[in-house]
């Protein structure tokens, strides 16, 4: 059993989809390597601090919803 928690990304993804349609199109306005988000969708990583800011930012996330896109569980 894995210490580390697995978060849901599906809030996030269908915000990057209504926002910008494909991966590909936030990756290239955030600058935010595709490979990243693959990963952190698979499980593989976790967003950091930098990536949350700039993703929030760009797909227009206020503050106060972040953890419903990034930590849920």
């Amino acid at each position: 059993m894995s210490d580390k928690p697995e978060f849901n990304y599906s809030k996030l993804r269908g915000k990057i989809v209504e926002k910008y349609g494909t991966i590909k199109a936030v990756s290239e306005k955030t600058g935010i390597r595709g490979e990243l988000f693959t990963d952190a969708f698979k499980g593989r990583r976790t967003f950091t601090q930098a990536e949350i800011y700039v993703l929030s930012e760009a797909l227009e996330i206020p503050k106060e919803d972040l953890a419903s896109y990034f930590f849920e569980t």
